[in-house]
């Protein structure tokens, strides 16, 4: 089995501290790296639909008239 790389950097999903990944154990911290990089994966191949929204931006849909509520709020 090869070595698990995470991409780096990414401006948003950084990656755990060591000390954070000791806390983690190895079975959570692989999970949470699978996801991080599921993330940037779906950032790079439909960027429109997947990518990291600021949260300021909800305050800039507002300002143009835009629906800026999400379902679950």
């Amino acid at each position: 089995m090869s070595e698990f790389v995470p991409t780096q950097p990414h401006p948003v999903l950084q990656l755990p501290t060591s000390a954070e990944m000791s806390a983690m154990g190895p079975e959570v911290w692989m999970k949470a790296m699978v996801a991080r990089e599921k993330l940037i994966h779906e950032e790079h191949t439909t960027p429109l639909w997947k990518c990291y929204e600021p949260p300021i931006w909800k305050v800039c849909d507002a300002l143009i008239g835009a629906p800026w509520m999400n379902e679950a709020e």
